[in-house]
């Protein structure tokens, strides 16, 4: 992410009608998209793979967790950033921070990553 802050905080329109049609929102109810990006190290190999990847090798992955929600009248906020950055960090980023996923994820590509995180998230 860009900029001097390790967050994004934007409103949209298209997140908005989206997410006041699936939850029945009055239409003057904000919605926000909060993101957040999380570093850690971790180690693995692609055992599928036909090149070098097979082997044995580590990666700094960049993970940016992105939530929208309705901005609760009440506080102002759509998550506490202290919330999210507790919830990202017990369930994936403590899980994989120097690890060798392999022990974690069969076969730990990106693409399986994303998505063993998103269950592990949702």
């Amino acid at each position: 992410m860009k900029g001097p802050f390790p967050f994004n905080v934007s409103i949209r329109s298209a997140a908005f009608n989206a997410a006041a049609r699936v939850l029945k929102l009055p239409a003057d109810t904000a919605v926000s998209t909060i993101s957040f990006g999380f570093d850690f190290e971790a180690a693995h190999k692609l055992p599928h793979h036909p090149g070098k990847c097979r082997e044995l090798h580590g990666h700094s992955y960049r993970l940016v967790v992105s939530v929208d929600r309705p901005v609760d009248p009440d506080s102002g906020l759509a998550i506490d950033f202290a919330d999210l950055k507790s919830v990202v960090r017990e369930r994936v980023v403590d899980v994989l921070d120097h690890k060798y996923v392999n022990e974690l994820i069969d076969n730990p590509t990106a693409e399986v990553m994303a998505v063993w995180i998103w269950q592990r998230l949702a």
